[in-house]
This record gives C-alpha cells, sequence and structure tokens, in this order.
C-alpha cells in the first residue's frame, strides 16, 4: 500500500524562472501513484479542493548546517549537503545560473531562501553537495539554517496556488486527498517589501549618521531601464540595551543621531499596505 503523500507549502519569493508566481504547493510520495487533489480552508470541515498536483515535487533535507552568505557576489564559501532521493543534479555555466537555472529553496525562520548552484558532487546515494551558490535571490531572507531544514526544488513540478488578501496572518489547513492535515499560517511574504541594503553608520560633525539603500524587485538590473519610482516608507528603531528607545517612520534614506542612550539601530522597509519587511541592525 503507498503512504500518504508528503505536502509542503511554500509561501516565499516570486519564482521568475517560472510564471513568478510566490505561493506553491509541492507533494512527493514512494511510489508516486498519480494526480492527487489539495484540499485547503480554515477548519477540517470547511476543506474544499484548490489544486491537483499532476507530478511529485523534489523534495529532500539538509544533512549539515548552512551559514548565510553574501549577497550579489558568489558564495564560495558555502556547500548545500543535501539529501534528496530520487533526483538527478548536474553542474552549469555561471551564466546558466544567472540566467535562472538550477534554482532551490530552503526553509528558515523568516519563510523560504531561493538559492541557485553552479556545481555539484554526489557524494552518496542521493545526497549531494552543491556548490558555487547564489543566495537571496528574489530578496529572499538569507538566514543561519539548522541541519534537517526541508528544501524543495524550485522547478516545473511545483503547482501554484493562491489565496486572498484576507487570508494574510490566518492559520490554514491543507491536507492532500484524505492523507495528514497540515497546519500554516499565511504571509503572503513575496508582498513583504526587500530588507534594506548598504546600513552603515558613521561619524558626521559629532553625531551618528545612519544611512542605508531600498532594494527591491522595482528596481532594474537592465541599466537600460528607468526604476520605478514610488514613495517608499522606512520604520527606523533606536534601541539602548536591548531596549526601545524611540520608532519613527520616514521616506528619507539616512537619519542623525545625537542621542547619547542610543547603542543599536534596525531599519526595515514598509509597504504601502503598512506591512514591515525583514529588519536590517547595525550597531552605534
Amino acid at each position: 500500500m503507498a503512504a500518504d503523500p508528503v505536502l509542503v507549502i511554500v509561501d516565499g519569493p516570486p519564482l521568475d524562472h517560472l510564471d513568478g508566481s510566490a505561493l506553491w504547493a509541492a507533494a512527493t510520495g514512494d511510489p508516486w501513484t498519480g494526480s492527487v487533489s489539495l484540499h485547503t480552508g480554515e477548519a477540517l470541515d470547511s476543506l474544499s479542493v484548490i489544486a491537483t498536483l499532476q507530478l511529485p515535487a523534489g523534495m529532500g533535507q539538509l544533512l549539515s548546517s548552512l551559514e548565510p552568505g553574501p549577497l550579489g557576489r558568489w558564495d564560495g564559501a558555502n556547500v548545500i549537503d543535501l539529501y534528496m532521493p530520487g533526483e538527478e543534479f548536474s553542474s552549469v555555466s555561471a551564466d546558466a545560473v544567472l540566467s535562472g537555472t538550477n534554482r532551490l529553496l530552503i526553509k528558515n525562520d523568516l519563510g523560504w531562501e531561493l538559492l541557485g548552484w553552479r556545481d555539484v558532487e554526489l557524494v552518496g546515494v542521493d545526497h549531494w553537495h552543491l556548490s558555487g551558490l547564489v543566495r537571496g535571490l528574489a530578496g529572499s531572507s538569507v538566514l543561519s539554517v539548522q541541519s534537517d531544514a526541508v528544501v524543495v526544488l524550485a522547478n516545473d513540478r511545483l503547482t501554484p496556488i493562491s489565496f486572498s488578501e484576507e487570508d494574510i496572518g490566518r492559520t490554514l489547513l491543507a491536507q492532500i486527498d484524505s492523507g495528514e492535515v497540515l497546519s500554516f499560517e499565511y504571509q503572503d511574504r513575496a508582498s513583504l517589501p526587500w530588507r534594506i541594503g548598504h546600513l552603515r553608520a558613521r561619524m558626521l560633525n559629532g553625531e551618528h549618521l545612519i544611512s542605508w539603500t531600498p532594494r527591491g524587485s522595482q528596481f532594474s538590473n537592465n541599466w537600460e531601464l528607468e526604476d520605478i519610482e514610488f514613495d517608499q516608507q522606512f520604520v527606523v528603531e533606536l534601541y539602548w540595551n536591548d531596549a526601545l528607545v524611540s520608532r519613527t517612520i520616514q521616506s528619507e534614506t539616512e537619519l542623525g543621531i545625537s542621542l547619547d542612550f542610543v547603542d543599536m539601530v534596525r531599519v526595515a522597509a514598509m509597504s504601502v499596505q503598512g506591512r514591515v519587511g525583514e529588519w536590517g541592525s547595525i550597531p552605534v
């Protein structure tokens, strides 16, 4: 008798190398017996079918921890130590990685990190080392991740799903046919602003000057295209001995601090709906 498929809901960054969706259902089983129905809802007696999953997704787990790596540069220090049964991985050129080839998602405390890899080594049965990494793609969070973290291959065997804006923050249930019920909180993480970049502190005219650079999908990688202009807001918090001293909202990308009792500043971008993105922090 076949076991119930394992189900994962990916509420992560948009996957532009697929159709741009950011909310996906992934399921796998051994053996995979054919298409299955995905039921979701707020309670067991209100579950309804929202999608049919035709193919098994590539799913596995880390066998070793993965440390944070650089943004905007190749990560040559970290190696993804991966167990993923039934999959084949291949090395590709650097240009192919930058063009969208070789993508996977790793679960972390803030959602999912989207990564690319260039080089691969088979070290055992279903055991792979992936290296030559590109981290934090599509604004995803780059965090330290422990072993056993869930890994999902970001390819066309994922099934896009959708929920309404009213569902943000709600705890929902998901189930494959009559299998195990999965509980998850829908955050629509793709709509959150990206973490700010180039956060720094320096002394100027006797005060600390904090500055940063906004990041986001509205800033094109093509020098021939103009960035989309909009009024970006930032939340700035000042701390002393881990206690919040002040909290302000501003559109400027710098702030002068003359207070003596501040030892840490953190900054996050805020969406037009008032949702706060990932924080960046710096000691002063």
